[in-house]
């Protein structure tokens, strides 16, 4: 019950992608049981240039909550926009998406089902020229 979940992984900047916009990130999860309460989500972000070091971490959080039975409901939770931090072809965002139930403003008692992880991107071109070329 008290143990911090975490799911790692990453994306690539999409070649379509309109420089030096947000890039707006969100969840897709279920609650597992009939409770009430508040899921807190932490989303912790950095950018990889391609060829070279990654930017400072930076951990954003949101919390969901769950006013009535919402068991295996399709919910979809925002953590807003990613600022431009540079982004480019090749680069990409590596994550943690984690829930930490000893935080006191989780106050949901059961397992949050994650589905999915997405993002919405600006798009300005239907790809790349060529590889990492616009």
């Amino acid at each position: 019950a008290a143990t911090q979940e975490i799911l790692s992984g990453s994306f690539e900047i999409p070649h379509d992608y309109a420089y030096g916009q947000p890039i707006e990130v969100h969840i897709h999860w279920r609650p597992s049981t009939v409770a009430i309460g508040n899921v807190k989500w932490f989303f912790d972000w950095e950018y990889s240039p391609p060829q070279a070091a990654p930017t400072t971490r930076v951990s954003l959080s949101v919390i969901h909550s769950i006013p009535t039975n919402q068991q295996y409901w399709h919910l979809l939770t925002t953590f807003g926009n990613l600022p431009d931090a540079g982004f480019q072809l090749g680069g990409k965002i590596g994550f943690n998406l984690r829930r930490n139930p000893a935080d006191a403003q989780d106050t949901y008692g059961a397992d949050a089902l994650y589905e999915q992880i997405a993002l919405h991107v600006p798009c300005d071109t239907l790809g790349s020229r060529q590889v990492y070329v616009k």
